[in-house]
């Protein structure tokens, strides 16, 4: 094997079998080239001997292997006593891979359901970069979720605020009162510690209350939100749905220029996740190699609860009202199981719980138009 040539063998973890030449004499010359390629899943480090020869002649073998899957790390030596050549190939870490959190935590679980799904496994052990792999490793992510909680928080919050305002600025009011608010909010996540999404919220929120003097109200709410989560990996088809059901009490007071509210409640969530896997390398006829896809149902639980104070000095037509308001969200959401994309891609998720207050303050400037009647 000449400085400027290399040679490529196979090993097949699954199956405890590789490539090895046996051969009398063998001569590498300084700079020889010497890789592995796996055909299936290898989860310990292993050394293969892949020349056998009677009398060996090595130089220093090149380091710049350049057919090893870029999952693995691999690196040739040499015994010219024992006129042996090896190969020894180990996973690369999560942080030799440069994954995020989110890919890190699933690392481990990856690496043992991709043993059970040759077919799966093979367009990973076929990608040499960097953006190969986590092009193909972002799709066997499970639906996290991050972006459905946080446009959920944001959508109550924008109920919250609509409850916390009194209805009519003349403070004209009547012994009860319905009102309707429509909910709308586009939620963009940018990878980070998890996998990056946008997600859109649409839903409308109605209710009744008993009116009292100066803006003063004791009232129930009931909303419908459903919420719609790609994912930055996200294929053709893919996404995650959720609909909410929430009721909820509420008190308001109005005091001068000064304005409280307290509020809370609760309710139910449907949501449903389809999920998509292609390997992107297109055959002759246009077809991808390997397409997987399935789909999963669960329920969740939802309860909140909102404070806020507001004081309004108005000059005029102008006024001026500084603000503050307390938000909390939590989300319960039981287990599901994946369904219909085989054992490589399927993934079982446990139930879990989901909190956040938020705090927001905020000072408004505003004037009002027309006459009092």
């Amino acid at each position: 094997v000449g400085a400027t040539s290399g040679l490529r063998f196979t090993a097949d973890p699954a199956n405890k079998t590789s490539t090895q030449l046996v051969v009398g004499t063998a001569t590498l010359a300084s700079g020889a080239k010497v890789d592995m390629t796996l055909a299936s899943i290898l989860d310990t480090p292993t050394r293969y001997t892949v020349i056998q020869a009677g009398s060996l002649n090595v130089g220093t073998l090149s380091s710049a292997l350049v057919g090893t899957p870029y999952l693995y790390v691999s690196s040739a030596s040499a015994n010219a006593a024992l006129g042996q050549v090896y190969v020894d190939v180990r996973p690369r870490t999560a942080a030799e891979l440069g994954f995020y959190r989110q890919q890190s935590e699933a690392y481990g679980a990856v690496f043992q359901a991709l043993k059970k799904d040759s077919l799966l496994a093979a367009p990973l052990l076929a990608q040499t970069t960097s953006d190969g792999v986590n092009r193909l490793y972002d799709q066997l992510l499970p639906e996290q979720g991050a972006g459905t909680f946080d446009a959920l928080a944001y959508s109550n919050a924008q109920i919250s605020q609509a409850i916390s305002q009194k209805p009519d600025l003349f403070d004209r009011y009547g012994p009860d009162s319905v009102w309707v608010h429509e909910v709308n909010a586009l939620v963009r996540t940018e990878t980070d510690q998890t996998l990056g999404s946008d997600t859109q919220v649409f839903g409308f929120a109605g209710g009744y209350e008993a009116m009292g003097e100066y803006g003063g109200a004791l009232g129930v709410a009931l909303s419908y939100l459903n919420v719609q989560e790609r994912d930055n990996a996200a294929q053709v088809g893919e996404r995650s749905t959720a609909s909410f059901v929430q009721g909820a009490a509420y008190w308001r007071r109005s005091m001068g220029g000064l304005r409280v509210a307290l509020g809370g409640g609760g309710g139910y969530g449907w949501m449903q996740a389809d999920r998509r896997f292609f390997s992107g390398d297109l055959n002759a006829d246009g077809t991808n190699d390997l397409a997987r896809e399935n789909s999963a149902d669960w329920n969740s639980v939802i309860g909140q609860a909102f404070a806020s104070v507001a004081y309004e000095q108005g000059f005029g037509r102008f006024y001026l009202r500084p603000e503050g308001r307390l938000d909390y969200l939590y989300l319960s959401e039981g287990a599901r199981q994946e369904t219909g994309g085989g054992d490589g891609f399927d993934v079982s998720v446990a139930k879990r719980n989901s909190s956040s207050l938020d705090a927001m303050a905020a000072m408004t400037f505003g004037a009002t138009f027309g006459h009092d009647l």
